[in-house]
């Protein structure tokens, strides 16, 4: 970042999704694997909880895993790879991708959203409803398939989700630095 306006961005959750050559034995998994919860009639995957991150196995041999510290995606799918290979030795993996990436961040002080509301509602989509929700959502159109949003709340914190590279998070991160110091409160 820029200033010191914000706080250092964090990547709080990442979502990858990996599809492997094979069926997989749910009930055989559970049963073999250390924190592994596999209930048939209430959910359609298997849980495995580490302690770096989640890992929901899917019979149709899809795996989501789910996990705070990008830096981990390699050790995290070599860990499930492991615990899904011992079942079935043969599995491969076919595909992986990043499905959706959030990053937390605060600017240092406090919003005037009904100001940024009124000013920002020509150049965004923007949606709100602080009777179930104390933040509102500022959508940024991408492509038609894409789009990233900030959630941006009053005490200044502020989430980006939907993206799915860091270059997703940096140009998002660079409209929020624009976008947000016009909005601060003088209280």
């Amino acid at each position: 970042m820029k200033s010191t306006l914000f706080e250092q961005p964090k990547i709080v959750m990442s979502v990858v999704y990996i599809q492997f050559n094979e069926k997989i034995n749910l009930s055989l998994l559970a049963r073999r694997t250390l924190n592994a919860h596999y209930k048939k009639k209430r959910f359609a995957a298997c849980i495995v909880r580490s302690n770096r991150g989640v890992g929901m196995f899917y019979s149709s041999g899809k795996l989501i895993m789910n996990f705070k510290h990008i830096s981990q995606t390699n050790s995290l799918l070599d860990l499930y790879s492991n615990m899904a290979k011992k079942i079935h030795p043969n599995l491969q993996i076919v595909s992986s991708k990043t499905i959706t990436m959030t990053v937390s961040c605060k600017i240092n002080g406090k919003i005037l959203l009904g100001k940024l509301i009124r000013e920002e509602r020509k150049n965004y989509p923007i949606s709100h409803n602080f009777e179930l929700f104390p933040g509102l959502t500022i959508t940024l159109k991408k492509t038609l398939t894409k789009s990233i949003k900030i959630v941006v709340f009053m005490s200044g914190a502020f989430n980006i989700t939907g993206s799915k590279s860091i270059e997703d998070i940096r140009e998002a991160l660079n409209i929020a630095e624009e976008l947000l110091p016009k909005y601060l409160a003088d209280f």
